[in-house]
C-alpha cells in the first residue's frame, strides 16, 4: 500500500459523477471557507437509480492526516451538508475494502488502485 505522502502528492481521482474537485465541494455544498482547508485526493459518486453515494479521500490542507467523507440521499435530495471528514487509518481501509463489504460498487476497484493495494499487502 502507498504511503500516505504518496497519496497526497499523485493527481487525485475522481470516479463516477464526480469529474474534480469542484463538483464534490458543489455537490456536498461545501463553504469557501472549507474548501480553502481541505484537498480532495479520491471521490467516488454513484447514482445508479434516483439515491446516489458518494465516497471520498482528503487532507487538510498543511497535515498529512489522511481523512475520509461520505454522503447518501435519495430522489428527494442531494448530498447538502454531509461533506464532514474523519479521520481513517489506512490499514484499516484495506481491511474494508478488501476483507469487508465496504466498496462493493462502482468505486471499489479504483479505490484499491489509487491506495496501491496489491495481494502481497
Amino acid at each position: 500500500m502507498k504511503a500516505p505522502l504518496d497519496l497526497i502528492n499523485q493527481d487525485p481521482v475522481f470516479v463516477g459523477d464526480f469529474e474534480n474537485e469542484s463538483q464534490v465541494f458543489g455537490s456536498f455544498e461545501v463553504s469557501d471557507k472549507e474548501k480553502a482547508e481541505y484537498k480532495i485526493l479520491f471521490a467516488s459518486y454513484d447514482t445508479p437509480s434516483y439515491d446516489g453515494y458518494a465516497w471520498g479521500l482528503c487532507i487538510k490542507k498543511g497535515t498529512a492526516d489522511l481523512l475520509e467523507f461520505s454522503g447518501s440521499h435519495c430522489s428527494c435530495y442531494g448530498l447538502e451538508g454531509q461533506f464532514t471528514p474523519e479521520p481513517v487509518v489506512l490499514a484499516e481501509l484495506q481491511q474494508r475494502l478488501t476483507k469487508g463489504t465496504f466498496g462493493d460498487d462502482a468505486y471499489k476497484k479504483e479505490a484499491i488502485e489509487f491506495l496501491g493495494i496489491t495481494n502481497e499487502n
